[in-house]
């Protein structure tokens, strides 16, 4: 899955917590392919989606936030962040970082105040339509969770509003779902689960990334 990214100006340590640098560790997927990774960097205008290492500016290749299309759910602790140093393009110097200190120092290098590090995701508009024998269902529910995304799921055979919702939704979209879930990522409809058609959808509609 592509993942998160954090760039930031090493001369300006000032810009971040004092526990920025975290704790430097392994990640559960730090030998993993550079192609399955999520990436994502931060500057003074945001946070950026990028599709490759390569793609990262290299003013933001000091800390960078990355992430694993790989790692299954289950193994993911929405409480921790990984970074890396990816100025010579390969991942290295991987740091972990508790999710609060990670978004505090987000807010700080693009201007935000600490009230706001936080509400970026949790404005976040996510949809699961399923039911409750779908394995499918849960599976993304326990991976949006994983990652600290707010959600809602709604019943589509308990409830035949969520159905007609869902259907609605999937024909302005041009989609005829074969079966459930599917899922409203910020008005983008998804149909299955996919972490990283999630990931690229939270990804282009939103300013951050998860």
């Amino acid at each position: 899955m592509l993942g998160l990214t954090l760039g930031a100006c090493d001369e300006a340590p000032a810009e971040g917590p004092p526990d920025l640098e975290g704790v430097a560790a392994e990640a559960p997927f730090a030998t993993a392919d550079p192609s399955a990774l999520l990436v994502s960097y931060v500057d003074a205008e945001g946070v950026h989606p990028a599709a490759s290492l390569d793609d990262v500016p290299a003013g933001a290749r000091s800390r960078v936030r990355i992430d694993s299309l790989e790692l299954p759910p289950e193994a993911r602790d929405a409480d921790v962040v990984w970074v890396a140093d990816v100025s010579t393009g390969a991942v290295r110097d991987v740091r972990r970082l508790e999710r609060q200190a990670f978004d505090l120092w987000v807010a700080q290098v693009t201007g935000e105040g600490q009230d706001d590090a936080p509400t970026a995701v949790a404005d976040a508009s996510v949809i699961i339509y399923g039911a409750e024998w779908c394995s499918a269902c849960r599976s993304a529910a326990r991976y949006l969770d994983a990652k600290g995304v707010p959600f809602v799921e709604r019943d589509v055979e308990a409830d035949a509003s969520a159905r007609t919702e869902m259907s609605e939704k999937a024909r302005a979209a041009g989609l005829a779902p074969s079966g459930i879930p599917v899922i409203d990522v910020r008005g983008r409809i998804l149909t299955g689960f996919d972490p990283g058609s999630i990931d690229r959808a939270l990804a282009s509609t939103s300013g951050r990334t998860i």
